[in-house]
């Protein structure tokens, strides 16, 4: 079964009596079968099903290419015996042991990586019985190069034919298109468009420098050390960042490692440290409904607490810092915190701005977060040139 991390994986027996000290499956367990194991019909689910045994599709094939393992190409579509063009393919020796990189005859590599194209488009099962959409996905894999990600299997990736599918939940936009980014670097950036925005729909100032604060402190949540760890796992940053260049496809197995939770989310983090500063800095906002709009626009900047972000499980007893107006502010990490004061406060700020102008502020934030995350060029309040954000 899938691991409480959702990355590794748990043997367990649902038949046989459990060795001393293993748990046993729950309502709700997710359960990984191979996928020549059967148990679906054309309705989904069905442990009772079982002739015919229909090899179940892997769905991530069409965005990560083909797993180069034979027993996982035998289970998709039947061919096998491509045991020693695998090992070719990958650089490795007969018996699967590494051969150096300066050793490896790059023909023979093509050329086994040839010959299981081959097999492949004469495959006996193609997956669904559907020959023609077997040969697309074939005909759509990158034969000049084989990936070999860190703890992964080896696979020949599928060509890129439009644009990447958008990031989901669990991804926070912290894969940046243009690369590793500093979280100095995409506060300030964030900033500068979110004020320029607000200045643009004509806001007023002292609306505008809530904005702007809250947008400069959007992201600092994710200097939590477990969050860095997810965006830098080797390590090699000399400053905290953002935006990380690892591969998308690394990104669960990364998380966790990092022992980020799950659906985390860092804009809690971003509040906390908020509140934290706010608590020493009386001078801004002296408004109390202003001093609820910064908190409130930083957590919700990933259209959550609105009015509560659930708690997550999480037993860390880290401790979060960030850097607030040159202030060092402190804050616990744990993310089963729940910040029960935030629904009063979304509350006040309906009651206060009507829904339609809170909504309006938020996208203001949320806007800006998004230009800057997919490479928009940064606006600057007062600047008389180019076209509105």
């Amino acid at each position: 079964r899938l691991g409480g991390d959702g990355v590794t994986l748990e043997r367990v027996s649902a038949s046989e009596p459990l060795r001393p000290g293993a748990s046993a499956l729950r309502p709700g367990d997710c359960i990984v079968l191979p996928s020549d194991r059967g148990l679906m019909d054309r309705y989904g689910w069905n442990p009772d099903a079982t002739d015919p045994v229909v090899p179940v599709v892997d769905v991530a094939l069409m965005d990560r290419g083909l797993p180069l393992d034979a027993g996982a190409i035998k289970r998709l579509c039947g061919v096998t015996d491509l045991g020693q063009l695998i090992a070719t393919a990958q650089g490795k020796s007969e018996d699967g042991a590494d051969i150096d990189p300066a050793d490896i005859d790059r023909d023979e590599q093509a050329k086994a990586v040839e010959e299981i194209l081959v097999a492949l488009w004469d495959a006996p099962q193609p997956p669904d019985g559907d020959a023609d959409k077997w040969a697309d996905f074939v005909n759509a894999l990158d034969p000049t190069e084989v990936i070999t990600p860190r703890n992964e299997i080896a696979r020949l990736r599928t060509r890129k034919t439009g644009d990447e599918p958008p990031l989901d939940d669990f991804d926070e936009r912290s894969t940046g298109t243009g690369g590793r980014v500093t979280l100095d670097q995409h506060c300030q950036d964030v900033a500068a468009h979110a004020c320029a925005i607000a200045h643009r729909i004509g806001l007023p100032d002292d609306l505008c420098d809530v904005v702007n604060c809250a947008a400069s402190l959007h992201d600092i949540g994710k200097s939590d050390q477990r969050f860095q760890r997810w965006l830098d796992p080797a390590g090699t940053a000399t400053d905290l960042i953002a935006k990380s260049n690892t591969p998308r496809h690394l990104w669960p197995t990364t998380r966790g490692k990092s022992g980020w939770p799950r659906g985390g989310r860092h804009e809690v983090l971003s509040a906390r440290l908020a509140h934290a500063w706010l608590e020493t800095s009386p001078q801004f906002p002296t408004n109390r409904i202003y001093r609820d709009l910064l908190l409130h626009l930083i957590i919700s900047h990933h259209s959550k607490g609105r009015p509560l972000v659930p708690p997550l499980r999480d037993d860390t007893d880290m401790q979060v810092t960030a850097t607030v107006r040159d202030m060092r502010v402190t804050a616990p990490a744990k993310l089963c915190i729940v910040d029960w004061s935030q629904p009063g406060r979304f509350r006040r700020l309906n009651d206060h701005f009507g829904p339609w102008g809170l909504a309006l502020l938020e996208a203001v934030v949320i806007c800006a977060d998004h230009a800057i995350s997919g490479g928009g060029t940064v606006r600057h309040p007062y600047s008389e040139s180019g076209s509105a954000p």
